[in-house]
């Protein structure tokens, strides 16, 4: 009987935590503990109880910052929400700007110059009156071969290719906005 007062029939801790559901299940448990305890009282106690119970695992998490997963976390189980959908776009978007730009500089000189070159690279910014200024004949590509074109590292001025594609996401992001 003293086993029933200490409530005997409860999972040992260690027990307990082999029950704990690990990696993707544990999220939408707690996902749905979250909702649950968010309908029954309200967003500050649903997220006051995450916070302390990932405390507890050596994760200090603000309650806003719980509420904000939260609403993340909603959005994407209520809605179509693709984030690798965003970087496919974002990425088409800067290449097709990229081949712009390298069409814009391998065009013959009978077409009209239609370029969209960042404004930190214009001429007019290097203190270049044009940029056929800095144009000669040593630049004109030997016949038969293809010009050498620049990486995007030059094109935005960058040390590393993930700066310099970040640059050219937000130029594309810019050019959308216009």
């Amino acid at each position: 009987m003293a086993n029933d007062d200490q409530g005997g029939s409860e999972l040992s801790e260690s027990e307990e935590q082999a029950k704990q559901p690990k990696g993707t299940a544990n999220l939408l448990n707690n996902y749905s503990d979250f909702a649950a305890i968010k309908d029954e009282y309200d967003d500050d106690v649903a997220a006051g109880l995450l916070s302390k119970s990932l405390e507890r695992q050596g994760v200090e998490a603000t309650k806003d910052g719980v509420k904000t997963w939260f609403e993340v976390s909603d959005a994407m189980v209520k809605k179509d929400v693709s984030v690798g959908q965003e970087y496919q776009d974002a990425k088409a978007k800067t290449d097709a700007v990229v081949d712009k730009h390298f069409s814009v500089m391998t065009r013959p000189e009978s077409e009209p110059e239609t370029s969209q070159e960042p404004e930190h690279l214009s001429g007019a910014e290097r203190g270049h009156g044009s940029e056929d200024e800095d144009f000669d004949d040593d630049d004109l590509a030997i016949e038969g071969q293809a010009p050498e074109l620049d990486d995007l590292q030059d094109i935005f001025g960058c040390d590393s290719r993930e700066e310099a594609e970040e640059q050219a996401a937000d130029y594309v992001y810019k050019l959308n906005d216009l």
